[in-house]
């Protein structure tokens, strides 16, 4: 049987289902590159702090919580440790991840203005020192070299400001 000329060509059913599948394809793959991770949400002591994906280094909640902060271009690290809650050090200094939460330790005791701190014999030049700052009901752990050891008091506002920043209460506009 002949074909009219109101049939389309035999190759319109196989190109345009091939066309489709290029274009799905190619939607697919710009959603992929395209696609920014949800921020992560953190619960500590009853308060929510959403945290860029780039920065929160570690999040485990069993067998305690645990939660390790890296900010990007920043000499600190901001850490959270369940285990440390209410513990105090022999002198009655909260417990600072790393630093003086085990008796083995061998820490030296400082002040950077209104900061108390605490450096560790570290094996590594990136460990060793830190303090603590109080936000929405828990301590946190601010972890630096020792070479930042003279500026540990402004270490310490910035983790502060940070945390008041990734809170969900704080009650901003936009985020």
């Amino acid at each position: 049987m002949r074909r009219s000329r109101r049939d389309p060509p035999r190759w319109f059913g196989p190109g345009l289902l091939a066309g489709m599948f290029a274009a799905a394809a190619a939607l697919a793959g710009a959603g992929v590159l395209l696609h920014r991770p949800d921020d992560q949400a953190v619960a500590v002591a009853g308060r929510t702090y959403v945290v860029p994906p780039g920065e929160l280094s570690a999040h485990t909640r069993d067998p305690h919580l645990f939660v390790r902060i890296r900010p990007v271009d920043r000499p600190f690290e901001i850490v959270h440790d369940a285990r440390a809650t209410g513990r105090r050090d022999r002198t009655g200094v909260p417990h600072i991840f790393s630093v003086n939460d085990h008796a083995g330790h061998d820490v030296t005791y400082g002040r950077d203005g209104r900061s108390l701190v605490l450096c560790r014999r570290a094996t590594g030049p990136a460990g060793g020192c830190g303090t603590w700052v109080e936000h929405g009901g828990a301590t946190w752990s601010v972890l630096f070299p020792e070479v930042h050891r003279d500026r540990a008091d402004a270490l310490a506002r910035e983790a502060t400001a940070l945390l008041r920043r990734y809170d969900t209460r704080a009650g901003r506009w936009m985020r």
